[in-house]
């Protein structure tokens, strides 16, 4: 922040997991939404690196909703909380 270094992109020169995989979701969900045929097509052939880039959309909403799910349990137990037992 304000122009020093925080270390995210430090190590071996490799982006994180998460980002190379949003990167290639990016890349199949354009697919998806310009030729959707194509897309099945590429799915369904068994090349097991095909079929990895092509699952990264899938990865990336299973990140997203591990986290919306840790975020939100905590809420709502606290709301349920502040509710069961007011003192009113």
């Amino acid at each position: 922040m304000l122009g020093k270094s925080f270390g995210a992109l430090d190590g071996d020169g490799k982006a994180p997991t998460y980002v190379q995989r949003l990167d290639n979701a990016y890349i199949t969900w354009s697919l998806y939404g310009l030729n959707p045929w194509l897309y099945r097509l590429f799915e369904c052939l068994p090349i097991k690196s095909l079929q990895e880039f092509m699952a990264a959309g899938d990865y990336v909403y299973k990140v997203r909703q591990r986290h919306v799910m840790m975020i939100s349990i905590p809420l709502a137990f606290e709301d349920m909380l502040l509710t069961s037992y007011d003192c009113h």
